[in-house]
């Protein structure tokens, strides 16, 4: 059996995707590491195309509710994410990949309504969408490095690498051993419940189920968002937040303003520690695979509206929160770039209204680890408000986050 068979092979009998399969021949990777990378792809718990499109989160809920038999679709799931699970799991409840609450694709007929009897009884009734709250962003959530692991772990830290020394002809060089450290990823726990009505639940409609995963989603989205900027030191429940670890700090007063200087010196404590080696665009020039570092600024907005008022040099128009440059190497128009891609000096620029007022972070957000371990579990109670029609339901899921180095972020704030 060749190479290309043998790849294929185990692709169909892990149901994984043919463009996962053909990225990994054209990199000419051996069959053990292919075997590595499937693993590490369903101990994530991420799904092909189809099974997320006939996975449905509003059945499971009431199949569970009463007591019922899951359906072959949602059985096929939860037991991909048990084999992966270590033996010895706490879990009580439902075991369900992450990925599996972002929601469905969905499509609409092209058709007008006209009078019920002209054909506006084609027309399907739930064309109007519906109207979600005013949500806040997760640009730190979004940047951090994923990783999904079955259990709590340990990293190796290389604390002090070998140096050379400089010695006279015949003088002998002392013994520089590397000095190894390890870091301890453990659990904490984020949790969120909420409740359904049944009829709401029995509705076969995307919308329904695109609902009912977003809600879901975004109440653990938003709660390792919140932590990520601000969990305080010696907080038990959660790991240790943005504003709390020992980063590089660059201050200014309210009375003196802020200035280009600070700005700078913000970028420069984190590019004088050796963290970047790229371009302003964010790609790598030279370093591992070629992955961008996810160099950026993160800001709150009062932050963001102190660089807006600021200009870059004194009496100048352009400020230092700014769209960018647009044109090429010989006609260049400052200021006048995409309002989508915002940037900070030569970096991209986001907002969180996690992140204390005036406060603003730079730095390499792929050094900011968020660890999962094995998706999330559902627990559906249907009695506690049974005699009202009304499923309540938990999700459970164990994370950490950290930062691989201090040196790869710095914080600058208003004192």
């Amino acid at each position: 059996m060749t190479k290309r068979e043998q790849f294929y092979e185990l692709s169909h009998k892990y149901n994984i995707p043919a463009e996962f399969t053909a990225s990994a021949l054209r990199q000419d990777i051996t069959i053990s590491d292919f075997k590595d990378a499937i693993l590490e792809r369903l101990q994530q718990g991420n799904l092909d195309r189809k099974s997320h499109s006939t996975f449905s989160l509003r059945r499971l809920i009431l199949d569970k509710a009463d007591n019922a038999a899951l359906r072959d679709e949602e059985q096929s799931v939860t037991d991909r994410i048990k084999e992966h699970r270590q033996p010895n799991s706490t879990s009580r409840g439902i075991p369900l990949p992450a990925s599996i609450l972002r929601e469905i694709p969905t499509g609409k007929r092209d058709l007008t309504a006209g009078v019920d009897s002209a054909g506006g009884y084609t027309v399907d009734d739930e064309l109007q969408a519906l109207i979600f709250p005013l949500d806040p962003q997760t640009p730190i959530f979004n940047a951090a490095t994923k990783v999904d692991s079955k259990s709590p772990y340990t990293i190796p830290i290389k604390q002090t690498p070998t140096s050379a020394q400089w010695v006279a002809e015949t003088q002998a060089a002392s013994e520089q051993n590397i000095v190894f450290n390890a870091k301890n990823v453990t659990s904490h726990y984020l949790r969120s419940f909420t409740s359904y009505s049944r009829e709401l639940l029995s509705q076969s409609s995307t919308d329904i189920e695109n609902l009912v995963r977003d809600d879901l989603r975004k109440a653990i989205m938003f709660g390792i968002e919140n932590k990520l900027a601000n969990s305080t030191a010696g907080s038990l429940n959660s790991p240790l937040g943005l504003a709390n670890m020992n980063l590089n700090e660059v201050t200014f007063t309210a009375a003196n303003g802020l200035t280009y200087e600070n700005v700078l010196e913000v970028e420069e404590a984190v590019l004088n520690r050796n963290v970047a080696v790229q371009n302003s665009e964010g790609n790598l020039q030279s370093g591992e695979r070629g992955y961008p570092l996810r160099l950026a600024w993160v800001a709150s907005p009062k932050m963001r509206r102190l660089m807006r008022k600021t200009p870059q040099l004194p009496n100048g128009s352009i400020p230092i929160w700014d769209t960018g440059d647009v044109g090429n190497d010989s006609v260049t128009i400052h200021g006048e770039g995409s309002p989508n891609m915002p940037r900070v000096l030569d970096y991209r620029a986001e907002i969180s209204t996690d992140i204390p007022d005036a406060h603003a972070y730079f730095g390499n957000w792929r050094d900011l680890v968020l660890s999962t371990f094995s998706g999330f579990d559902l627990l559906v109670d249907p009695y506690t408000l049974g005699h009202q029609g009304i499923i309540r339901v938990f999700a459970y899921t164990s994370i950490n986050f950290f930062l691989r180095h201090t040196q790869s972020i710095s914080r600058l704030k208003e004192i």
